[in-house]
């Protein structure tokens, strides 16, 4: 997976997690001083292609996402077409790439969910993420998915990283999956 965006969003997962153990109030710190100031920008090693400066985003996008997973799950896809811009961009993970109108996106969508006859997705971890540079909002997504067809399940891993435009509506989705 050489995709920038994955990269970033990796790499600011891993850093988010770390504890600030050494700022105001730390232990040892005898006065917890009331002012803080911005710390300066990070300077990477290296010049990401999309971007490196990111902040957590809307976390109400990260729920629309988690809802559009569960309606996926439910075979109830169409309570979640109003969440979807016009023109959608789809890309998974076996090199298959849409673009095109929501309604049509929304046809094949449940052709596919057809073909299983259950479907269960346990979240691992979803992000909602903000890039600075380029005024966009993504959330990423990571769990497993179980999927029935004539009684054998299959498992995989996925990630998934949707992007929202200016209105607020999912305009493109990216999917990567790996067999257990």
């Amino acid at each position: 997976m050489s995709n920038p965006l994955f990269s970033a969003v990796l790499f600011l997962l891993i850093i988010s997690c770390n504890d600030q153990v050494n700022g105001p109030g730390a232990k040892g710190d005898s006065v917890a001083s009331a002012k803080t100031s911005a710390p300066a920008p990070y300077e990477y090693i290296t010049k990401s292609t999309y971007s490196s400066q990111f902040e957590l985003g809307d976390p109400r996008q990260a729920d629309i996402v988690f809802t559009l997973w569960k309606l996926f799950d439910a075979n109830n896809l169409d309570q979640g077409l109003n969440y979807y811009a016009d023109t959608v961009e789809l890309w998974t993970n076996d090199g298959w790439k849409y673009r095109g109108p929501k309604d049509s996106l929304m046809d094949i969508m449940k052709r596919l969910r057809g073909v299983y006859t259950a479907v269960k997705s346990d979240v691992a971890a979803i992000i909602p993420l903000r890039i600075i540079d380029r005024d966009e909002n993504w959330v990423c997504i990571y769990g497993t998915e179980y999927l029935t067809i004539k009684n054998k399940v299959d498992s995989a891993d996925i990630q998934e990283n949707w992007r929202f435009n200016k209105e607020g509506k999912i305009n493109m989705m990216h999917a990567y999956k790996r067999s257990k």
